[in-house]
């Protein structure tokens, strides 16, 4: 079912506004570039995507190149170790997804003989890959005509066709799904895809909207709205529902374990490492609280992202200076 004829008039009125903008203003990327045989790379846009997934877009752009230095295809990233991973993922944060990330660099070498599929399930079926980033891989990398949906793009059509001043006016998934296909312009997929998320992310935003230099105020039908509706312009406060430990999110204290790992390849005992904490967390114990950090160095284990050696008690918690960990070889 195609969309009506008005919406489609409108639709390339707004689409050709966003790419002409695109033209002069779209922002430049390491994973935007051309590699050597004159064709964008798909493993730099695979790891890309993944890093993307949790990771602010700065951060991004500085850490990728030096990532891929280090694994410039499958075949290099297949063969690092756990640890190694670690160790080339810092900055990046979530570290599980390093690990998934050299799960599907060794499944592509298995079974696509090192190449990253074109093909929708395939790329699903790799570790550390859901739909949209599949979809975006093979928009991206492959020229695959796709419309991406992500919070970017989201917000910016939910604004511009629907009256939307906050995320409860935001569209719903199926309409989204059909306006954005809709209005794509034919063959330029991977344009239209950057181009919307670069104008969500810059001028469209999501606190305190650019309005007054959109180049679609003839056009929007929030123009004029969204920035003077003054809880547009706070952050909406939610109360965390993340598991603490002694005051801090264990997330926290899982990146700080690593982090510290990572400057010690050979390992460290675990009294050792809560006594670093203690020194530099006021509200650490050494004596009375030893064993705290087991639940946090338990969820690494799990996770593969570090292994635990030495004399381990199978009742209350009871360590020994023995008892160490490392990270995961």
């Amino acid at each position: 079912m195609g969309l009506p004829k008005s919406y489609q008039l409108f639709g390339h009125a707004v689409s050709g506004a966003i790419l002409r903008w695109y033209e002069h203003a779209g922002r430049e990327f390491p994973w935007r570039s051309i590699d050597s045989s004159g064709g964008l790379d798909p493993w730099a846009i695979l790891v890309s995507e993944i890093m993307l997934q949790q990771t602010q877009t700065a951060r991004v752009v500085d850490l990728l190149p030096r990532f891929l230095e280090r694994y410039p295809d499958p075949a290099a990233c297949a063969r690092a170790t756990n640890s190694e991973m670690i160790v080339a993922w810092k900055g990046l944060g979530y570290n599980n997804r390093a690990i998934r990330l050299r799960d599907a660099a060794r499944q592509i070498r298995d079974r696509h003989e090192g190449r990253v599929p074109q093909d929708l399930e395939d790329l699903l079926a790799l570790p550390g890959i859901g739909r949209y980033t599949a979809e975006a891989i093979l928009c991206f990398a492959f020229g695959a005509q796709i419309a991406l949906l992500e919070v970017n793009t989201i917000r910016v059509l939910s604004r511009i066709f629907h009256r939307c001043y906050d995320a409860s006016g935001l569209l719903e998934p199926r309409a989204l799904e059909h306006l954005a296909s809709g209005i794509m312009p034919e063959g330029r997929a991977y344009d239209w895809n950057q181009a919307l998320m670069d104008f969500g992310a810059t001028i469209c935003r999501a606190q305190v909207p650019r309005c007054r230099e959109c180049p679609l105020s003839s056009h929007c039908l929030s123009a004029g709205s969204v920035d003077s509706r003054e809880y547009y312009h706070k952050a909406v406060v939610q109360r965390s529902r993340e598991v603490r430990l002694l005051g801090r999110p264990i997330r926290l204290w899982r990146g700080w374990v690593i982090e510290k790992l990572r400057t010690r390849p050979t390992g460290i005992s675990i009294l050792a490492l809560e006594e670093i904490c203690a020194q530099e967390y006021d509200t650490v114990a050494t004596e009375g609280d030893r064993g705290w950090l087991i639940p946090v160095i338990e969820a690494l284990g799990r996770d593969r992202l570090v292994e635990r050696s030495g004399i381990v008690s199978d009742g209350d918690v009871s360590l020994s200076v023995t008892d160490t960990i490392q990270l995961k070889g």
